[in-house]
């Protein structure tokens, strides 16, 4: 079963409890200071317990995480750019229905992503391997998700 959503333009998480999306977070979303991939590449930083914030060069902080589909390590700024080859995976692909719901999006590199996508990503819905991918990807998700602060 999936935790509740986020959404990121109210700071909050649905389903009742008082989860947060980080307060950094929903003041740079509030002032439109932020785009809409640093918004998201943000909130699936939140979900993901891989990431942790940490100081980087020059006294700014950062993201340090991993890739979702070969744990190579990934760098995302305080603001939501990309420092690494960060990029946002669509666990099951939006050509199978896939949706941009943070249960449905991972950071992988920019190497695992585009494998994916020409491997697996074009083939038939229903393909054995493709499923078999899409289902591995969604369990290691799951077991990565956090709560948002």
């Amino acid at each position: 079963m999936w935790p509740r959503r986020v959404h990121l333009s109210h700071g909050r998480v649905s389903g009742g409890a008082a989860g947060r999306v980080p307060s950094s977070l929903a003041r740079m979303t509030a002032r439109g200071k932020l785009s809409a991939k640093q918004r998201t590449l943000l909130a699936i930083v939140a979900t993901d317990s891989t990431f942790e914030r940490a100081p980087y060069r020059d006294g700014q902080e950062a993201w340090f995480g991993k890739c979702l589909h070969c744990n190579a390590h990934l760098v995302i700024g305080a603001d939501g750019e990309p420092i690494s080859r960060a990029t946002i995976e669509h666990i099951l692909p939006q050509c199978h229905g896939g949706t941009d719901a943070l249960e449905n999006l991972g950071i992988a590199c920019a190497r695992c992503n585009s494998e994916k996508g020409v491997r697996h990503d074009s083939k038939r819905r229903g393909d054995v391997r493709a499923t078999e991918i899409v289902e591995k990807l969604a369990a290691k998700r799951r077991k990565r998700w956090r709560e948002p602060a």
